[in-house]
């Protein structure tokens, strides 16, 4: 009796902690996507991601062109902050783009994207093209 006591309580923990693991490694991925609507290139400056990007931000991005990148988690938070410089002025953008639940299990919050000019000559915009429950979400991030 004893034995199959502890068999059963060993198969419950397994099961608990083979859910536990599942629950946890569930990936959320967003996608942002760097547009200079600028007449000059931008620079890259500096990132840093939640998760996992999918490949490191280029060293420029040529006027009139976008790159795009991908953060994955499986944390209760995903996102990046970014910033990236004018070739002309010096002027840069820094966005920071988060998307935060309460718990690994809880639902996700709306994203947010903060943005900040280093001065006058360069704005910061910034558009959310799409949101899903499952904590996937996709931004545009302008500077103009």
């Amino acid at each position: 009796m004893n034995a199959i006591l502890k068999g059963a309580i060993g198969f419950s923990v397994a099961s608990f902690v083979s859910l536990g693991a599942g629950a946890a490694s569930a990936q959320s991925a967003a996608t942002l996507t760097l547009k200079d609507n600028t007449a000059v290139s931008l620079t890259y400056q500096t990132s840093s991601c939640v998760g996992t990007l999918n490949q490191s931000w280029p060293s420029s991005i040529l006027a009139g062109s976008f790159a795009t990148r991908t953060a994955t988690s499986s944390l209760t938070s995903n996102g990046c902050s970014v910033t990236y410089q004018r070739a002309d002025n010096g002027r840069s953008c820094r966005f920071v783009a988060t998307r935060l639940r309460s718990s690994l299990t809880g639902p996700w919050n709306y994203p947010t994207v903060n943005t900040t000019a280093s001065g006058s000559g360069i704005t910061c915009t910034y558009t959310i093209t799409s949101v899903s429950s499952n904590g996937d979400w996709a931004v545009t991030l302008n500077v103009n």
